[in-house]
């Protein structure tokens, strides 16, 4: 395996994420799902756009975070490697 080949023609995707069916991270985004569904019937339109540019701000902020800490890991790994060269 070539990870760097991997990484470069796509077959490696640290930013995707896959939950499989039945994971605490399954039931998490089920249970956001079905939040957002009640309350998408219960608030006016304009408190629905509200919702969504929050929901957006969110999503932005979460994947944000997300880079970071994958910049990090990636850093404290190559750390680790040039400390055992020493």
């Amino acid at each position: 395996m070539n990870t760097i080949k991997d990484l470069y023609y796509g077959k490696i995707k640290p930013n995707e994420t896959e939950f499989r069916k039945g994971s605490e991270n399954d039931a998490l985004l089920m249970q956001i799902i079905k939040i957002e569904e009640t309350l998408n019937k219960t608030l006016t339109k304009e408190q629905i756009h509200l919702f969504e540019k929050y929901r957006d701000a969110q999503l932005q902020l979460s994947d944000l975070t997300e880079f970071q800490a994958f910049c990090k890991g990636f850093k404290l790994g190559v750390n680790l490697i040039l400390d055992t060269i020493d």
